[in-house]
């Protein structure tokens, strides 16, 4: 009995991963998907799309948060990614998926390979993964991970570490803080000048203030120089380089959006999918069959069911959520404001009774066509999922990484774990570093350079 309690809830866990994914994907990924599934199901019968008059794939243009839109820009880092001691073309990284193969595969081949994951925490990262953005962040709390798949937060936690553990480094952050934190930490540039670089002077590394950043890291010039060209030398965006990636990634619009005096009349782009249906020939033989070809076909069945209720899913989800956005951006879209209204997904979740993830796979790189103009949906929330507090179990593991990372020759103060850790989505204070550092039987940083320089680490 109990063996069949936890098949089932396995069954169920995939059966709404597969909606979830469902649900995720832009137009074009759920082309291929719908492909795939075809060929390993024979109950699954999938036509070929053709994107409707006037309609064209274009290249995805992701939406970035304020800060890095209004003041920092992509331009301050170079197309290069450093890595522990070397340095090298994030192509040459890319290069280590198989031919074809997509950032997000990639990602699942590296978990599934790796025999040190242990088993319990790998559909949690597998889930991870699918819930990372074009660009390899992760935009979802990790408390809201915990409630939609049912697993404790200090499991899903662990999941997320195990997702940062990947190649490239900072796939899995959830801002570009710890993006480039996480890349420090796999570098011999890991120091607080470059921690403080990478939290307070992005804005001034964008205007090339070389003097302002000398002065608020309290060093000379070509100290400031040599942190910032590290900082710069970090890749903001994972997923750069790999196919599938951010830099590579192309959309077709969910839906076409006409806007009159009447409102908003929206076409749902159904067309641009393939028509998907049961085979009748497999239905009938199901029927007239038995054995093992029976219950195979009847497995299969259920899949292809499911599909096509996952499918009708997709669109009423999409369509509900559009019309929300639509009539609370009315200003906006009709030109009467400069900028949209403040709206997040949590006020989307409650008014339409989902959950905020749910409206987050809806909306994730998916465009709409309004008024013959291409509009990535992300353009019309006023601001990012905003990521809950952290366990202090969470805090005293990603101390521990942070302080194994470092050079012990210029160990971090606990002013710059403090720093460190903020930019990891763990608020504590410089006296919570310490007491936490002492937990774990941690000396100071005075001490481990002291041992360092005498050779006794």
């Amino acid at each position: 009995m109990l063996g069949q309690v936890q098949e089932q809830r396995q069954l169920m866990s995939a059966a709404m991963q597969q909606s979830m994914k469902i649900l995720q994907l832009p137009l074009l990924s759920l082309q291929e998907y719908l492909n795939e599934l075809a060929t390993e199901n024979p109950m699954l019968d999938v036509d070929a799309a053709s994107l409707p008059a006037g309609i064209q794939a274009e290249p995805a243009r992701p939406v970035e948060d304020k800060v890095w839109k209004e003041e920092i820009g992509d331009d301050i880092f170079e197309r290069r990614v450093k890595r522990r001691a070397d340095s090298a073309d994030i192509s040459e990284y890319a290069d280590l998926a198989a031919p074809g193969e997509t950032f997000t595969q990639q990602l699942h081949d590296q978990l599934n390979s790796d025999r040190s994951i242990p088993r319990k925490y790998l559909p949690l990262a597998h889930f991870i993964v699918e819930s990372l953005n074009a660009r390899g962040y992760l935009d979802e709390s990790l408390e809201e991970i915990a409630d939609l798949t049912g697993a404790p937060l200090c499991c899903v936690q662990q999941a997320l570490y195990i997702v940062q553990d990947l190649t490239p480094t900072g796939v899995g952050a959830r801002s570009l803080q710890e993006c480039l934190v996480l890349q420090l930490a796999q570098s011999h540039s890991f120091n607080a000048a470059t921690l403080k670089v990478v939290n307070e002077c992005l804005p001034l590394l964008a205007k090339d203030d070389l003097g302002a950043i000398a002065k608020r890291l309290g060093v000379s010039k070509a100290e400031a120089k040599r942190a910032c060209d590290a900082v710069r030398a970090l890749n903001p965006i994972p997923s750069r380089g790999y196919p599938g990636g951010e830099s590579t990634a192309f959309t077709v619009p969910e839906a076409v959006v006409q806007h009159s005096e009447d409102g908003y009349a929206i076409s749902y782009n159904r067309a641009a999918l393939p028509k998907v249906s049961v085979n009748p020939e497999y239905e009938q033989m199901m029927k007239e069959s038995e054995g093992e070809v029976q219950s195979y076909l009847r497995e299969n069945h259920q899949k292809a069911r499911r599909l096509l209720q996952d499918l009708d899913y997709r669109e009423g989800t999409i369509t509900k959520v559009l019309r929300y956005v639509l009539t609370a951006q009315d200003a906006f879209l009709s030109g009467r404001s400069a900028g949209p209204a403040p709206l997040t997904l949590q006020e989307i979740a409650d008014a339409l009774g989902l959950h905020p993830s749910t409206i987050s796979r809806a909306v994730k790189d998916k465009t709409i066509l309004f008024n013959g103009k291409t509009l990535p949906l992300r353009e019309l929330f006023s601001t990012p999922v905003t990521q809950g507090g952290a366990s202090r179990g969470m805090a005293l593991r990603q101390l521990k990484r942070l302080i194994d990372a470092e050079d012990p020759h210029s160990a971090l103060s606990d002013d710059a774990l403090a720093s460190a850790l903020r930019s990891l989505g763990i608020n504590v204070s410089r006296r919570t570093v310490a007491a936490y550092r002492q937990e774990l039987e941690i000396p100071s940083a005075a001490v481990r350079k002291r041992r360092a320089a005498e050779g006794g680490q």
